[in-house]
């Protein structure tokens, strides 16, 4: 089995890589680089990586796969842009943005346990265990000592 074929593998690498991203945001923000030149320089990354990416799979198989993705890569070019636009400020402390950003597991869990047929071995599990990481990440925020500006 390759890494790139275990959720759990590639969920742990994406955690480490938005661990260290997030600091390095700051200090690009702190450097003078513009947070609008510095989501242009991810999308082209992004765009670059989605074409070295191995898969065997053709990668809009039809227009309704290619409508969704182009909507999936617009909503998350703006989390990304408001997340490194908020540390960009000089109030985004590193601490702050990143446990309030943590919060998008309730909006995600939300939408799968509504919306999509996804079956939950046990829902009151999976919501209270995204309660105690947001609850974590509220305590984080709360705790940097700059409170919620």
């Amino acid at each position: 089995m390759s890494i790139f074929s275990s959720p759990v593998v590639l969920s742990l690498m994406t955690a480490m890589l938005y661990g260290v991203g997030a600091p390095m945001m700051k200090i690009t923000g702190q450097s003078g680089v513009s947070s609008s030149a510095a989501t242009f320089s991810y999308g082209v990354a992004l765009i670059t990586l989605a074409f070295l990416w191995p898969s065997n799979s053709i990668v809009f198989a039809s227009s309704k796969a290619l409508a969704l993705g182009a909507l999936t890569g617009i909503i998350l070019a703006f989390g990304f842009a408001f997340a490194l636009h908020a540390l960009a400020q000089p109030t985004g402390y590193v601490t702050l943005v990143v446990a309030l950003v943590a919060f998008y597991p309730l909006v995600s869990v939300g939408i799968e346990m509504g919306f999509m047929d996804v079956q939950v071995q046990s829902k009151l599990g999976m919501v209270s265990g995204v309660i105690l990481i947001v609850a974590g990440g509220f305590i984080v925020a709360i705790s940097s000592g700059e409170g919620v500006q």
